[in-house]
């Protein structure tokens, strides 16, 4: 059976968490926006379970976009925007309550792409268009630590500001 049960294995967690962002803008109408964060479990319970962490905290997570506006005459705005979001990969431990051993799970890390163009109409009216992952990626095993994307999808939207 595929059942899982999630136990606390302590009343607190230790973590460390280093995040960087930068937002530049760039001649020509570019901006680019990056944002990368680590964090680091120090309760690994490495008597157990060789140091492999229990917590589905994926070390390496970051995004990145590049925006491109352009105005289209006195009352148009163009945007342009490619982004990309993912994570590195992480070693999971588990621990076979039956036979009290732990089993390691290597869950991969992904990158997913987005693109979309919007054009705003004198500040009220935005019309946006545009693809979620754009590489069609899709995970060999979906979990919590995971990406839960369906694979490529399209998006478009309306917005009036009153």
């Amino acid at each position: 059976t595929n059942t899982y049960h999630y136990t606390n294995v302590s009343e607190r967690s230790r973590l460390l968490n280093l995040q960087t962002s930068l937002r530049v803008r760039l001649p020509l109408g570019l901006t680019f926006n990056g944002d990368y964060s680590y964090i680091y479990d120090f309760s690994r319970a490495e008597s157990r379970a060789n140091g492999q962490p229990f917590a589905p905290l994926r070390p390496h997570n970051y995004t990145a976009a590049l925006s491109y506006e352009t105005k289209t005459g006195s009352d148009c705005d163009l945007t342009a925007t490619y982004a990309l979001r993912g994570a590195g990969s992480v070693t999971l431990s588990e621990l076979d309550e039956t036979t009290g051993k732990y089993s390691y799970f290597e869950h991969e890390g992904y990158l997913l792409s987005r693109m979309s163009i919007s054009a705003r109409y004198k500040h009220r009216l935005t019309i946006t268009v545009g693809a979620d992952n754009l590489f069609d990626y899709h995970p060999t095993q979906v979990n919590i630590t995971g990406s839960l994307s369906p694979g490529r999808t399209f998006f478009s939207s309306l917005t009036y500001n009153l």
